[in-house]
């Protein structure tokens, strides 16, 4: 059995959702522009109309989960996003063969 390090290809990014929440709304816009990136699935769902992923507990909206796990409550700049994508992007998983 050896150990191998890769790199990630592609990265999930969840937003948990209100539609009547101009915070979210924001967010969402905001968020559009960053996972338009390649690599990057970008899953939008909204609270009031589609049942969240059973990783996603609770109802604090907005929330941004990356894979599945969750990153943060609340709105947040672009730039934080986008270094944040980066460290996933550039650090090694390790698989077993």
């Amino acid at each position: 059995m050896k150990l191998r390090l890769e790199l990630r290809e592609s990265v999930t990014v969840t937003l948990i959702y209100r539609n009547d929440c101009a915070s979210s709304q924001e967010l969402v816009n905001e968020l559009a522009l960053v996972c338009k990136l390649p690599g990057i699935l970008f899953k939008v769902i909204d609270i009031n109309r589609e049942t969240p992923p059973p990783y996603a507990r609770g109802y604090i909206v907005p929330a941004t989960y990356i894979g599945e796990k969750l990153w943060r409550y609340g709105k947040f700049s672009r730039r934080t996003l986008e270094a944040r994508l980066w460290r996933e992007f550039n650090t090694p998983t390790s698989t077993t063969t």
